[in-house]
């Protein structure tokens, strides 16, 4: 059974654009687009019969893109103008938009904007990503401090400006008073612990 690879891919597109090209019946087109097609569906099976886990965002976005037949772009922006939406909103480029539908790069900007829809910037993304991560962090548990320390910064305050300043989750902390009793054992000093309504409490440093 032939075994499809984005090396193959790279070497049959060689020097030549085939998300640009407009020459009508071109042969390096022709070969490109079948192999991208094998590609794909390869892909595909194998995600349906042995990898775990589950396709993120931008995969299920990508996913749905294949499945549609291009054929000019007016069909494009009346039958799947959410398709495209999500495809945007999750941040895919226009040629990875244009690889799953077979066609140029160009025609797919042409409908991006007639649906007035811009590609995320590689900056826009790596916000994106880095508040994902900080609202993920507090729905966690995570306290400001604990999250500042994650994330190898020393300004914790900084942190929650910047948690505000985007309208992002704050996390809610209440402050405990813990009584401290020290006592002799033997030769030994130990330590118990109890919280003000005198139950005792242990406490355990997670990470050093």
């Amino acid at each position: 059974m032939m075994k499809y690879t984005t090396k193959e891919l790279t070497r049959i597109q060689g020097t030549h654009d085939p998300y640009n090209c407009e020459v009508i019946n071109c042969d390096v087109c022709a070969r490109f687009w079948s192999y991208a097609r094998g590609l794909r569906q390869q892909s595909s099976e194998e995600g349906q019969t042995g990898r775990k886990g589950k396709l993120n965002e931008k995969q299920q976005a990508l996913k749905v893109l294949s499945k549609i037949k291009f054929t000019n772009v007016s069909d494009l922006i009346n039958k799947y103008p959410i398709a495209l939406r999500t495809a945007i909103k999750v941040g895919c480029s226009i040629r990875e938009i244009a690889f799953e539908l077979d066609c140029r790069d160009s025609q797919i900007a042409k409908a991006l904007d007639s649906l007035k829809l811009k590609p995320k910037t590689k900056t826009q993304l790596k916000l994106e990503k880095y508040r994902k991560q900080l609202k993920t962090m507090v729905q966690a548990g995570y306290s400001l401090k604990g999250m500042t320390r994650a994330l190898g910064k020393k300004d914790y305050e900084g942190l929650a400006f910047y948690l505000r300043k985007y309208d992002l989750p704050i996390p809610k902390t209440n402050k405990l008073t813990i009584e401290e009793v020290i006592y002799t054992s033997g030769n030994y000093y130990k330590r118990r612990y109890f919280d003000m309504e005198g139950n005792e409490v242990e406490l355990r440093r997670i990470n050093a």
